[in-house]
């Protein structure tokens, strides 16, 4: 039969082949062409002609063929090694936690945590079973937008303990075998950066690394259903308010030399748009991303990634210069420090996701080896799913969540997709039907802060589900079980809730760092700061040490399924069969490898089911209800019935139950 080629998975790893259906999703793009540092040039000449044109592109060329043989040259020797032995597709196995340095294990909210400090809580990480932590923004900034209004791209906060602090964190990190993500904010830059503030003062040269005008151009904003605001410009263009508590155009004005100037923020207003067609820009983020290889960075999140390069007449997202751009830093990169990855931020569509990837190529390294890798990110965001899963939970209903997958295309066979409940941000339904939004949005915005005209809701996964750890265990169950590379955010593993006082004290120090003395706090509220604040360290030893509280528990959960996830085969690298119950409330699947299969099955109801499967095979549904079946959250052997007919079997399931069943060892 003819396999569906359209969701995605992570292939088979096996060297025998397996018999696929015509469920079975799966994995499959053509090689492309080397790429190796005698070949860069040849590369970059196309992409750079395009953004900057053929008369600039040959120097450029040269510019960056040595900055990179510079960085490769500067790179030490420890990571030289790593470059060499790590597998080119390490990061497909890993399991990433999320968190703010200065909030995590906190002693008190006066007293913010430190990289000395985190490093006291690695513990916590290996017990958890985790292995990748990213550290959300923890660069030079005012803090107006929590750290991703970068002012100096090279210096790590005081508050957090400086480059000697983090520097000691890397080095206790690696010694507890963990990978290290960071954020490279490459869209814009806080309105304090030395770049800005030299275009301020009348530099034009540095004013021209910011998009900017003369004049403010014409527009008109609309709210649009399952896009929130749009503004309209004469050119034709029609783009998305990022941030539509903001009034006004995307254009805010600065004063140089007395004279009025419009700079561009896709953001915050304090936040200004690098001009990714002027080459000192691109040339200055290929440095910086060298720069941070060489400290020991694992994984690069890139933010924002499809706004970069905006084109007249679109929307400014995902335009083919986005693209030369983000396959020229890959290109860089993967030659300077090839053992490390590139993840896109990109709450697009699955169709237009699949894109950052671009094509499959082989990598000649400069010990001879060959590694293949995608030539723009290795790894995406699955915004898709995640909305899916939200939309599978609320409903009761496992059509979104089987609909999602059905709709993604593949990705190349060295690729990563991250899935997860929720990133740092509020909970983002972009990109996804209105129907999903509107029952997504209806439902959590009372447990939380509905914000961005509906498509968005900022709150902890606790709150949306109402504490009820059974209905958690349920979330988590459906995010570990399905294809990809999971994702936590810090404080939702142990059931922290809402932090509405994070949010006003927020808000109150925003005001102030603006300057803004009117006393109107509210208008300074960022609503994502609900799902932030310091998660204290009592908490972290309560869940270490008490395993009947409430975080107790969810840690034990949380690392049965995470050492589930990275030991069974089937759940690792293993592909996905959808099945079908006989009510919508039962999502229910195979995944499978070679040699070994479990299936899934998961209540979404607050009810008793007599859940009963289509298994499609008589000799499988047979061979179920004929051996005894282990379920592997609970290690406890589960009785599967024959149903009413040959390829049907039924299991007793409790509310909000999900059991990953394993046929037992002979």
């Amino acid at each position: 039969m003819k396999p569906v080629s359209h969701v995605p998975e992570e292939p088979v790893m096996s060297p025998e082949p397996v018999n696929q259906s015509a469920d079975v999703i799966y994995l499959g793009v053509p090689q492309q062409p080397s790429l190796s540092f005698h070949t860069l040039k040849d590369y970059l000449l196309p992409r750079l002609t395009m953004l900057y044109g053929k008369n600039r592109a040959p120097e450029l060329a040269d510019t960056l063929f040595n900055l990179v043989e510079r960085a490769r040259q500067q790179r030490p020797k420890h990571l030289k090694r790593q470059d060499r032995l790590r597998a080119g597709d390490w990061y497909k196995r890993i399991v990433i936690y999320s968190l703010y340095v200065n909030a995590f294990g906190a002693e008190s909210a006066e007293r913010p945590s430190t990289f000395d400090d985190l490093i006291g809580h690695l513990n916590y990480f290996k017990t958890l079973g985790v292995d990748t932590l990213h550290l959300l923004p923890f660069l030079e900034s005012p803090m107006i937008d929590a750290g991703f209004d970068v002012s100096d791209y090279e210096r790590v906060r005081d508050e957090l303990g400086g480059n000697a602090a983090f520097e000691r964190f890397m080095q206790a990190a690696k010694q507890h075998n963990l990978f290290i993500m960071m954020d490279m904010v490459l869209n814009h830059a806080s309105e304090q950066h030395p770049d800005f503030q030299a275009a301020i003062r009348g530099d034009l040269e540095k004013r021209d690394r910011f998009i900017h005008r003369d004049s403010l151009p014409e527009f008109h904003a609309d709210n649009l259903p399952g896009l929130g605001t749009v503004i309209r410009y004469c050119d034709g263009s029609n783009i998305r308010k990022m941030l539509s508590d903001f009034e006004g155009s995307h254009y805010n004005p600065s004063y140089i030399n007395g004279q009025c100037c419009y700079f561009y923020s896709t953001f915050m207003p304090q936040q200004k748009d690098w001009n990714w067609l002027n080459p000192a820009v691109l040339l200055e983020h290929v440095r910086l991303l060298s720069h941070w290889a060489n400290q020991g960075i694992d994984i690069f999140r890139l933010d924002a990634l499809p706004f970069l390069v905006k084109q007249p007449g679109t929307n400014g997202e995902n335009t083919p210069g986005t693209h030369a751009v983000v396959q020229i830093l890959s290109a860089c990169l993967q030659l300077i420090a090839p053992s490390v990855a590139l993840l896109a931020e990109a709450g697009v569509a699955p169709n237009e996701l699949v894109k950052y990837y671009g094509e499959e190529a082989r990598i000649e390294l400069p010990d001879g080896r060959s590694i293949n890798r995608c030539n723009e990110v290795q790894m995406t965001y699955h915004f898709p799913l995640m909305s899916a899963i939200w939309t599978t939970m609320l409903s009761r209903r496992a059509e979104p969540v089987l609909d999602i997958l059905k709709k993604t295309p593949p990705i190349p066979e060295s690729a990563a997709q991250i899935t997860f409940v929720r990133v740092h941000d509020e909970l983002s339904m972009e990109s996804v039907q209105t129907e999903w939004q509107q029952i997504v949005h209806d439902t959590l915005a009372p447990q939380g802060e509905g914000c961005r005209n509906g498509i968005g809701i900022a709150g902890r996964v606790a709150n949306f589900l109402e504490c009820n750890l059974d209905r958690i265990y349920l979330l988590y169950s459906i995010l570990f079980s399905l294809p990809g590379t999971p994702l936590l955010y810090y404080g939702d593993d142990l059931a922290a809730l809402n932090n509405p006082m994070h949010m006003l004290q927020e808000a109150h120090k925003r005001a102030a760092r603006l300057g803004h003395t009117d006393g109107d706090v509210f208008k300074h509220i960022d609503k994502r700061d609900l799902n932030r604040g310091p998660l204290a360290a009592e908490v972290l030893h309560r869940a270490l040490h008490d395993a009947e509280s409430i975080e107790g528990r969810m840690l034990a959960a949380l690392q049965r399924m995470i050492m589930l996830k990275k030991s069974q085969k089937p759940l690792s690298r293993g592909c996905l069969i959808p099945l079908t119950a006989q009510t919508e409330d039962i999502l229910v699947y195979w995944r499978r490898s070679s040699k070994e299969r479990i299936l899934i099955i998961q209540n979404l109801s607050d009810q008793e089911r007599d859940a009963v499967i289509q298994i499609k095979s008589p000799a499988s549904a047979k061979r179920l209800t004929a051996r005894a079946v282990r379920d592997l959250l609970s290690d406890q052997i589960i009785t599967v019935q024959p149903g009413s007919k040959s390829t049907q079997v039924q299991v007793q399931m409790q509310p909000y139950q999900a059991l990953w069943l394993k046929e037992a060892s002979r």
